[in-house]
């Protein structure tokens, strides 16, 4: 609820009350409110970059406030402050997030533009922020056609999907004077691998937007049958304890109703698949997502599982599989943090939080996840 008001905080014009409103936020001991803050934080015309603002920024262990904070000082002019902002942001998700707070600062070009070609997730979250920027800053489409070539050459899942999307997109795609060839190259590179359906999706869909041609389904070919004799052994109910952030979340496997789904789920967890992950996208008041290795939501485990639609509702607490369309579900999953039935139906839902929702808020992008164990 906090965080849904501070949403709603007017921003217009100066309120320094506001801005005050603002920063304790940004201090309070849910990430999801602090989140919510700084991205309102982000949207004041002029906010005041004072000592304790720096250091607030310093301190924060949520990457959007002090992402807020260092792009409000690059675009302020303050080059030093930014610089010693950057270099307190350990390497990974957390300067993600901060390169993702660029898109719109001019000052930002030159590392965003050599942040592009990093790998993930700091290159992901620059080339989105240079590419979402391309439409406002008609320099930055200034040789995007060679950077697309670089990203359809290699296996760049990310940056083949981001530069596929862009081409599709009425003032970007002039700029990208990328060959049918070229793009069929990078799909037999990626040679129908399931781990890479949403870039094989992308690229397909570009193929059949310049030919004029519906696409082929997005769904990989049928490649994880579950283990029902497995799957009848396990007791009526199965649990799964995931820690991280120095907490624990209890939840209940649905095997009823998302068998398939729960089989390679625990397959993953009792393989050691999801040690060292991180949550890489948080959306307060939405979803806590993680799971994946690259930490930029793309790419997924060797193999998908089909989609498995049920009656269950994402309430608060539901734990669903993150999908590129149906049957594309593989690793990644879900929490979500209220409840979301725009998702019924469209999204499997396979396990609820049982014990420790309550601290769901203290997770942040960039939380690992130390380990998933199933218990059986």
């Amino acid at each position: 609820m906090r965080a849904a008001a501070v949403a709603l905080l007017p921003t217009e014009g100066k309120h320094d009350d506001i801005e005050e409103v603002l920063l304790r936020a940004m201090e309070d001991g849910s990430a999801w409110v602090a989140m919510t803050a700084a991205s309102r934080y982000a949207t004041l015309p002029e906010p005041e970059l004072t000592s304790a603002v720096i250091n607030l920024a310093k301190r924060t262990e949520v990457p959007e406030v002090r992402a807020a904070i260092a792009a409000a000082a690059l675009d302020a002019g303050d080059q030093n402050v930014f610089d010693e902002l950057w270099d307190a942001t350990p390497p990974g998700i957390a300067r993600a997030v901060m390169l993702s707070a660029l898109s719109d600062i001019s000052e930002a070009e030159n590392l965003l533009l050599e942040a592009a070609g990093w790998g993930p997730p700091e290159g992901t979250a620059a080339l989105d922020a240079w590419l979402q920027s391309a439409e406002t800053f008609p320099s930055r489409r200034l040789g995007l056609d060679s950077m697309a070539r670089k990203a359809f050459e290699g296996v760049h899942p990310a940056k083949a999907s981001l530069f596929a999307v862009a081409m599709r997109n009425s003032v970007l795609a002039s700029s990208i004077k990328v060959d049918d060839s070229l793009l069929r190259g990078a799909l037999n590179a990626y040679g129908g691998e399931p781990r890479y359906s949403e870039t094989i999706s992308e690229i397909e869909q570009t193929l059949a937007f310049r030919a004029g041609t519906e696409p082929p389904p997005a769904a990989p070919r049928y490649n994880n049958p579950p283990d029902w004799n497995l799957i009848a052994s396990w007791p009526d109910s199965l649990m799964a304890r995931l820690y991280a952030g120095g907490n624990m979340f209890e939840i209940e496997l649905f095997v009823e109703e998302a068998p398939a789904t729960v089989a390679y789920f625990v397959h993953l967890a009792d393989s050691g698949w999801y040690d060292g992950t991180a949550f890489h996208r948080i959306v307060p008041c939405f979803v806590s997502q993680g799971g994946g290795h690259r930490g930029d939501g793309y790419g997924s485990a060797p193999q998908t599982v089909r989609s498995e639609f049920s009656m269950m509702r994402f309430t608060d607490g539901a734990v669903g599989m993150a999908s590129a369309g149906k049957d594309t579900e593989s690793a990644q999953f879900f929490i979500t943090q209220a409840p979301a039935p725009h998702l019924d139906g469209r999204y499997t839902v396979f396990g609820r939080v049982m014990k420790g929702f309550g601290r769901l808020d203290e997770v942040t992008t960039g939380t690992q996840i130390d380990s998933v164990r199933v218990i059986y």
